[in-house]
């Protein structure tokens, strides 16, 4: 499984006990999705008389989730909710209608928890370990969910990218160049910040209705890498 430490070096796959030991580690495979996630970055310290409002809210949800991972110092989290059955696909071919409502449920997540932090340009490729001492894990539930659960609670108005390319290449160029702008502080040099982007990259081409080639893909996250470890000065604007 891929696995990393926050800051350092990129992504990289290994042995599941060895990426036990790092922060972050790789909750699904790249064809099969038990876990759904949403990634909670509004940074709240813990502290004894103030409870986390993203907590509050987790578990007052109608489908709490089965865990909640929160790093002990900044607050930050993943909520993770387990599927019974897991949702397999292959990301070169159209999506049948189960991986069409997974991908709807997982962006109805992170709408539904947005007022509290949720990421929504987050694709859930690594999340916190849970068995990381620098992480705090609360249980909320322990039975997984069926997928059709989520139906009925959350807005799943998601739509996909149909088109000749041009659509898919700009979603993916704007998901890219979000994440980069967050993300580059990072990183100590250009080489490693392109390999994570790519990585990153190379997740959002799953989610389309048809994965671009890999050389576009390749091409759009050399671009983006580029332009904002040159002119982007880190204060949400270009230089």
């Amino acid at each position: 499984m891929y696995c990393d430490n926050k800051g350092g070096p990129p992504p990289r796959q290994r042995s599941k006990r060895v990426a036990l030991q790092y922060e972050r580690i790789q909750p699904n495979g790249p064809r099969k999705v038990r876990y759904l996630t949403v990634d909670i970055d509004l940074p709240h310290p813990p502290h004894k008389d103030v409870a986390h409002p993203a907590i509050l809210e987790l578990y007052d949800f109608a489908l709490p989730p089965n865990l909640i991972i929160m790093d002990r110092e900044t607050g930050k989290m993943h909520a993770l909710w387990e599927l019974d059955n897991p949702v397999w696909f292959d990301p070169n071919k159209p999506w049948p209608r189960p991986v069409k409502l997974l991908k709807a449920v997982q962006s109805g997540l992170a709408k539904e928890f947005r007022h509290v932090g949720a990421d929504r340009s987050s694709n859930g490729f690594l999340v916190k370990n849970p068995f990381h001492p620098r992480h705090e894990v609360q249980s909320l539930r322990e039975q997984p969910y069926r997928l059709s659960d989520f139906v009925g609670h959350i807005d799943l108005s998601y739509s996909t990218v149909n088109d000749d390319g041009q659509g898919r290449n700009r979603a993916l160029f704007d998901a890219l160049a979000r994440w980069a702008k967050i993300h580059r502080d990072e990183f100590s040099d250009l080489g490693r910040f392109e390999m994570a982007l790519l990585g990153e990259a190379h997740d959002l081409n799953q989610q389309f209705d048809v994965a671009l080639p890999q050389a576009e893909v390749r091409s759009t996250t050399r671009s983006v890498a580029r332009y904002v470890w040159t002119r982007w000065d880190g204060r949400r604007r270009g230089v």
